[in-house]
C-alpha cells in the first residue's frame, strides 16, 4: 500500500495544533475580573467596656477580656471608632501598653480565627476584603499623633498582610488554576509590592510551557538535561530524531508527488 505523505503530514500538523490549542488558553487568559469593593461594617458600637470589665484589675483584663464579643459588637473598620475604643480602655485600665496588647490581640488573632481558621473559610472575595481593610491600618499609623497608637495600627497591618500573603500560597496549593485567576494574580501583585512575598506552586510542565512562551530556550534545555536521567536522554533523543525524520520524509514525499 503506498505510503500517503499528504495524509500523514496533515494528521502531524492537526495534533500539534489540537495540543497547542489546549494549553495556550489558560496560559494566556487575561480575563479580568470585577474586584469586589469593600465590604463595610456597619455594626454600631455598642460594647460596653465599662460592664464588660467590672471587677477585673489590670493583671487579668488581658486573660478574661471578651474578644469574641468584642469584634461581634463593634465596628472595628473605621480608625475613630478604634481610637474611642482605646480612650475608653485607657480610662478603665490605666496602662496604654495593656490597652493595646488587648486590642491588638482582638483584631488581630481573635479575627483570624473567627474568620480564617480553616481552609474551608479561605477565598478569593475575603480576602480581598481583608486586604482593603488591613491597607487602613498602614495609614492610620502615619496619621495619629500618639505613638503608641502608631505602633498597634502597624502591629495590626503587618499581622495581616502576612496572613493573607501566607493563606494566597496555602490557597494556590489546593487551587491548582489559582495562578491563572486575575484576582488571585492581583491579589499576590499588592502583597508581594508591599514586601510580603506569597509563594506560588509551579508545577514541572508549567515552568517547561512558561520557558518556551519566554523563549528561554537555553535554560529549558540545560534544566531538563540535568534532571533527566540517562533513559530519559536516550528516549528524548529517540523521539527527537524520530520526529525530525518522520518530517523529512512527508516533505520530501509532497515535494515528490508535486513533480
Amino acid at each position: 500500500m503506498k505510503f500517503n505523505y499528504k495524509l500523514a503530514f496533515f494528521l502531524l500538523s492537526t495534533c500539534l495544533v489540537i495540543l497547542l490549542g489546549l494549553v495556550l488558553p489558560s496560559l494566556i487568559d487575561d480575563k479580568q475580573e470585577l474586584l469586589p469593593a469593600e465590604k463595610n461594617n456597619f455594626v454600631e458600637n455598642r460594647f460596653d467596656f465599662h460592664d464588660a470589665l467590672k471587677g477585673v484589675s489590670s493583671n487579668s483584663a488581658k486573660s478574661t477580656f471578651p474578644y469574641t464579643q468584642y469584634i461581634k459588637s463593634t465596628n472595628y473598620h473605621e480608625a475613630k471608632n478604634i481610637q474611642s475604643d482605646l480612650k475608653i480602655l485607657d480610662s478603665l485600665l490605666g496602662d496604654k501598653m495593656l490597652v493595646r496588647e488587648i486590642v491588638s490581640i482582638a483584631l488581630t488573632d481573635s479575627l483570624y480565627y473567627r474568620d480564617f481558621s480553616t481552609i474551608e473559610k479561605l477565598n478569593l472575595d475575603s480576602l480581598n476584603y481583608t486586604l482593603q481593610w488591613a491597607e487602613k491600618f498602614k495609614h492610620y499609623g502615619e496619621a495619629d499623633a500618639s505613638s503608641e497608637n502608631q505602633l498597634l495600627f502597624q502591629s495590626i497591618y503587618d499581622f495581616w498582610m502576612s496572613k493573607i500573603a501566607k493563606n494566597l500560597s496555602e490557597y494556590s496549593e489546593y487551587n491548582s488554576g489559582a495562578k491563572f485567576n486575575f484576582q488571585f494574580r492581583y491579589l499576590t501583585a499588592k502583597c508581594n509590592e508591599k514586601r510580603y512575598n506569597v509563594s506560588v506552586k509551579v508545577t514541572s510542565l508549567e515552568k517547561v510551557i512558561q520557558n518556551l512562551l519566554g523563549n528561554k530556550w537555553a535554560h529549558l534545555f540545560e534544566a531538563s538535561w540535568n534532571q533527566a536521567s540517562l533513559l530519559q536522554k536516550v528516549i528524548c533523543g529517540f523521539m527527537i530524531v524520530f520526529t525530525i525524520v518522520t518530517y523529512v520524509f512527508t516533505l520530501k514525499g509532497l515535494f515528490k508527488s508535486k513533480k
